[in-house]
């Protein structure tokens, strides 16, 4: 169980911070098109 469960929540923490950069990235990408407009 351990050596299963171990990869499994390491890849959570990994794909929760993606999504984390992945947000901010896109709240950046909002801001400029709000300038530019």
């Amino acid at each position: 169980l351990v050596f299963i469960s171990a990869p499994y929540s390491s890849g959570l923490i990994i794909a929760a911070f993606l999504a984390m950069i992945a947000g901010v990235q896109t709240e950046n990408w909002q801001k400029r098109r709000l300038k530019n407009d």
